[in-house]
């Protein structure tokens, strides 16, 4: 099997999976409309480093089940950005808050955290511990942007803190809760978490590159432009500079001698570039 194989074999399990999970009654509907056409990158970090651990068929359920808390903790993040960026679409339809207003759609991010967050529990304290932890980092890296956007002060730490936790939590506690579901060692299980982590950063330079490429160059970025701490290299460089540092941090992890040898370990290796191209070929994802 290749990895482009195992991606699409994955994306349509999880759909399969998460059709059934959905709620019928009424009050579902809007998560599970806003759920649909995303890329599943999360859930698919999940379930790789489930299988990079050696988790069976016969717990594979588990597995697809932590990777849908994982995702409804990304779309909650979703519905609550759109609101705070003032963004009117997503995914190629108008934003949950233009579509619903701004109370229902805050409701709404309420519940898919909510329900998240009961479905790790279901698989204990510790993978609830790693989607509270996740959530929470998510939580302050939108209000350091917040602070940042308020105050007009961009910097390179700034950026990379942001990064770090809004950005790579979710990542990193996908990559983790998948080998806690397959009862990987401490160990490992800080090792995959390190490994989401990067990839993660990876993912957001690369956002930040097709935003810059399209010509939205968004106050952040350009307050970071404006700071003088590029030194010499353009904007563009310096993204692409941090970008490949992070893939080359993720791919040496997913080389090491923890991992169980297998085709899924080689996956880890080709995941990092396969992240970063799909946010380059389409953002808003």
């Amino acid at each position: 099997m290749s990895f482009i194989e195992f991606v699409r074999n994955t994306r349509t399990e999880f759909e399969d999976f998460l059709q059934q999970k959905m709620p019928t009654q009424e009050d579902g509907e809007p998560i599970w409309k806003s759920l649909q056409g995303g890329k599943r990158l999360r859930p698919l970090l999940c379930i790789l480093s489930y299988r990079a651990r050696g988790g069976t068929a016969q717990d594979y359920e588990e597995a697809l089940d932590v990777a849908t808390a994982v995702e409804l903790g990304h779309c909650a993040s979703l519905y609550h950005n759109d609101i705070i960026d003032k963004d009117l679409e997503r995914r190629g339809n108008p934003a949950l808050w233009v579509e619903n207003g701004i109370p229902r759609a805050m409701m709404v991010g309420h519940e898919a955290i909510s329900w998240g967050f009961q479905i790790s529990l279901d698989h204990g304290d510790d993978i609830a511990e790693t989607f509270l932890g996740a959530w929470d980092q998510s939580l302050r890296g939108e209000l350091r942007e917040i602070s940042a956007r308020e105050n007009q002060k961009g910097s390179t730490s700034t950026r990379l803190d942001i990064i770090t936790k809004k950005t790579g939590g979710l990542f990193s506690a996908a990559s983790k809760v998948g080998s806690q579901a397959a009862d990987a060692s401490q160990d490992l299980q800080k090792l995959m978490e390190e490994y989401g982590l990067m990839i993660g950063m990876a993912y957001q330079f690369a956002d930040d590159l097709f935003e810059l490429r399209n010509g939205k160059n968004e106050d952040l970025l350009k307050m970071l432009e404006d700071s003088g701490e590029l030194k010499n290299a353009t904007l563009e460089e310096y993204l692409e500079e941090e970008m490949r540092d992070v893939i080359k941090k993720s791919e040496k992890l997913s080389h090491n001698p923890r991992i169980p040898k297998s085709e899924f370990k080689e996956f880890l290796s080709e995941a990092p570039e396969f992240f970063v191209n799909q946010m380059l070929r389409e953002s808003k994802y």
